[in-house]
């Protein structure tokens, strides 16, 4: 497992690099559109989880990393509202667990220290 998020890690640093250095958006969703679903679906999963902590918890600052997980749903809406992907379903479907994982963690009860415990590497 946790090789599986130094990975998703490393491609999403990947992303979030190409992206602000003006490589491209196409480059950035196909090279999501090449990632496994599990994968895609999991770094959906984790920027719900952290814009919707960020929301409730108002404390909690993104580290780099953390930036990088927060721009995984714009691509993935960019990427099935231009029409850019190659596989529109797949990208639906990782936006349905980004959506999923943001409400429930907007709604979640936990504390920030809570929250800033489950993805340590993502908050200053």
């Amino acid at each position: 497992m946790n090789r599986i998020l130094i990975t998703l890690g490393a491609a999403v640093c990947v992303i979030s690099s190409a992206a602000s250095a003006g490589q491209g958006l196409q480059q950035n969703i196909n090279f999501m559109a090449r990632m496994p679903d599990a994968k895609l679906n999991l770094a959906a999963t984790m920027a719900g989880n952290v814009i919707g902590a960020m929301q409730r918890c108002r404390a909690l600052r993104p580290t780099e990393d953390g930036k990088a997980i927060i721009a995984v749903p714009s691509l993935l809406w960019d990427g099935v509202d231009k029409h850019l992907t190659p596989n529109p379903p797949k990208f639906k479907r990782a936006i349905r667990a980004y959506e999923a994982a943001y409400y429930k963690a907007v709604r979640r009860r936990d504390d920030c220290q809570t929250e800033k415990a489950k993805y340590p590497w993502l908050y200053r």
